[in-house]
This record gives C-alpha cells, structure tokens and sequence, in this order.
C-alpha cells in the first residue's frame, strides 16, 4: 500500500499504512474497518495529521445499539466464562461483543435527578450493572466469553449483542501528531465496537473537543500519549481520554496529560458499564476549568462502573461524580493527588 490516506480504503486486513515524516492535510471523515490495520508514522512532531472538519473512526457501526437480550439460564456465577442461554440466532456468534446485564441489586441507583444516560435494550435504568466483553465461541446453548465475570450476576441476567457486524479488531495509532486546531469533530479518534485496538506513542494538540472517544471497546490500549493545549477548554464534551460507555477491561497507561480536557481521564462519561479498566501511572496537570474543580480522573459520570483500578497516577485530584448513579467495587491505589489548582 502506499502512505496516502486512501490507502486505507484500498488495503486489506494485516496491514501497516507508513506515513513518512511530513504533514498531511485531511480534509475527509477517516473511517477504518479492516482488521490488524497499523497506521504508523516517524514520531511525535515529526508526522503530523491535521484533519480540517473531520475525525478518524474505527468501527463497523456508528453509535451501534444492542439486538433484544437472550436470557442466562446458567453460568452467570463470579469466575464463570461460560454461560447457557436460553436461544441462539444470527446475532449472538463469536467475535461479536455483547453486554451481559443484571437487574439492579439493592446498592445499585440511578440518580433520579439527572436519570441515566443512553437508555438501550438490554441496559436500562433497571440494568445498569453491565460488563461488555466478546464471544470466543457457541456450541449449542453455551456461549464462551473472554473475560470470567467479575461478581455473581443472577438476578434476571441477559446477554445482549452489539448489531449484526463483528467488532473491528487490532487497529493500532502509532509515533503520530494529530494536529485538531482546525477541526471540530467531537474526538481526534473514535473507538466504537472495538476489541484489541491501540494508540501508542501519538500525539494530540489543539482538539475542540475530545481527545479520544471510545464506546463499545474491550481490551484496548492508550499508551505513552502526551495530550495537550485542548483549545475547547473545560465542561460538557471538553473531556480528554473519555471511555464513553460499555468499555471494559481496556489500559490507559504511561500517558501526559497537560491542558487536555476536563476530566483529561473519564471513564462511563454517559452510559456506563465500564468494568476492569486500569488507569495507571499517568500525569496529569493543568486540567482546565474555572472553579476549585479541577478533576483529573473521574471514574463514574454514568453508571454503574466497576472493578476499576487506578494506580500510581501523579496528578490534581480524582472524583466519582455519580452524576447518572452509583458504582462499586473501584480501588484507588498509591496515586500523588495533589489538590492544587490553577483558577486562572
């Protein structure tokens, strides 16, 4: 394949797109649908993707929503990979992601002031505990997932699938700068229905709004990043890292963060259900905003998130906001907040 960005249309699966070092002027919507696909470029500062109006996206489908759930009659047990369900058609197959869904225990709450982001079949306000992980395989009635199920879910469990398409899977962003000052898209990068998907090494400056915007994605990396000098400053759709809802399992690591949102890390900033993330060894300052709320990591906008670890991060402060509800289960670990704030 060649290095423009069309190539991207024109390459199949187990592909790696090489953009030498330069500057490249993207004035159209990047949508990557192939498997293994790695956009690789020189290094930070050295090639650079300004997109003009536009965003790269990564997905089979847009804003997907879940098919109607099919009842667990077994198997939804804490440690359990494998679950029996009570009908299997075309929409539950393996390499699809699903969401598996409980009705609320007693500690489980929306906040019925602000109600609850993204209402979907399947996870509603009377489901909002919900890991999303991906089917591995189906032989009759049992169905295989990745990822062991991290407490009892048995009262009333459903599982549900995400559309008809399989997640796109193995797309990596590597030693790029992408360059947003003349862009308003909501995100420089958009993961949706995703599975093992990374960013690595890459540079984000100048966004009018969000950094990244993952939705729907299991088992991804945001690792070594320096995210900076967001021009849209603080409040709604001004976050910088934002697990959006439904995302699972994914690592957010090693990553700078300096004027890169507020929150710069969110995680379940609408929907929820984001379960087994690790937000570990970041640093962060700057986050901008005008009042004595300068929140650097918040794990809990929508609920219920869960079993979340955050961990030795150097940064100004974290908070569970439970703007939507609740969540349990999180561990806050050997973190540096240091509760200083810029009210310039």
């Amino acid at each position: 394949c060649s290095s423009e960005l069309g190539a991207l249309n024109d390459c199949g699966d187990n592909t790696v797109l090489y953009f030498p070092a330069g500057n490249y002027r993207v004035n159209t919507y990047i949508n990557g649908t192939h498997n293994n696909v790695t956009w690789r470029g020189d290094g930070m500062g050295k090639t650079t993707l300004s997109a003009y109006g536009t965003r790269w996206y990564c997905g089979n489908e847009d804003y997907p929503t879940p098919v109607p759930g099919y009842t667990i009659t077994n198997g939804a047990t804490i440690g359990s990979t494998s679950l029996i369900v009570d009908s299997v058609n075309e929409y539950l197959k393996a390499n699809h992601l699903v969401t598996i869904t409980q009705t609320n225990p007693a500690y489980v709450h929306q906040n019925m002031v602000n109600n609850v982001g993204a209402p979907q079949q399947g996870h509603d306000n009377t489901r909002l505990m919900a890991v999303t992980v991906l089917v591995t395989g189906i032989t009759g009635n049992t169905v295989t997932i990745n990822h062991p199920l991290p407490i009892d879910m048995t009262n009333a469990p459903m599982i549900s699938s995400w559309q008809q398409c399989n997640p796109v899977q193995g797309i990596g962003f590597e030693d790029f700068t992408f360059n947003l000052t003349n862009q308003t898209g909501n995100a420089a990068m958009a993961l949706v229905n995703a599975s093992g998907c990374w960013f690595k090494n890459v540079e984000v400056v100048g966004q009018s709004s969000r950094s990244f915007w993952l939705q729907e994605s299991v088992n991804c990396e945001i690792r070594e990043c320096y995210i900076h000098d967001c021009a849209g400053g603080a409040g709604a759709n001004h976050e910088g890292i934002d697990l959006i809802q439904n995302c699972c399992y994914n690592l957010i690591e090693d990553n700078i963060c300096v004027r890169g949102g507020a929150p710069q890390i969110i995680l379940g900033d609408w929907g929820g259900g984001c379960v087994g993330n690790v937000i570990g060894y970041n640093y962060i300052v700057d986050t901008q905003t005008g009042t004595s709320q300068a929140i650097s990591i918040d794990d809990n906008h929508g609920p219920h998130n869960m079993f979340n670890l955050t961990e030795g991060n150097v940064a100004q402060a974290y908070m569970s906001d439970g703007y939507y509800g609740g969540s349990s289960h999180n561990t806050i670990f050997r973190n540096n907040f240091s509760g200083q704030f810029d009210l310039a």
